[in-house]
């Protein structure tokens, strides 16, 4: 899971953060890493809200969750969503000049989805 600045700084964006909480969820506050598995996690979340003036922790969307985002609007280019999905982050990389070249496969996933389904880029230090 990329935990880095920059993921985070991209993450960071409302088209993201108006995910629903569920469990299995990654945030990040203040630099620390909530997984969220329990009830009590879940708690937690909300407590560091309440601690940091109302401003809720950051998601950090897992690969496969970046994924469920985009599998509606693939098709099927090949013979299956599988394949699909991985001919379309595959084609968005090498024909991808617009945007600095991602660290993470989650930068790549995060990149395509908001190309594909917002259609914006990441100039390295905002969504356009």
């Amino acid at each position: 899971m990329d935990t880095s600045e920059q993921y985070i700084k991209m993450s960071d964006c409302e088209e993201i953060q108006e995910h629903m909480w569920r469990f299995g969820d990654y945030y990040i506050d203040k630099m620390e890493h909530i997984y969220i598995h329990s009830e009590a996690e879940m708690w937690l979340l909300h407590k560091c809200r309440d601690n940091d003036g109302g401003k809720m922790p950051i998601w950090l969307p897992r690969q496969d969750q970046l994924q469920e985002m985009v599998w509606d609007k693939l098709g099927d280019y090949c013979t299956n969503k599988i394949s699909s999905l991985s001919w379309g982050v595959y084609s968005f990389y090498l024909h991808n000049e617009e945007s600095p070249i991602p660290d993470s496969m989650e930068q790549l996933w995060l990149a395509f989805v908001l190309k594909e389904r917002w259609n914006k880029t990441w100039d390295g230090e905002k969504w356009e």
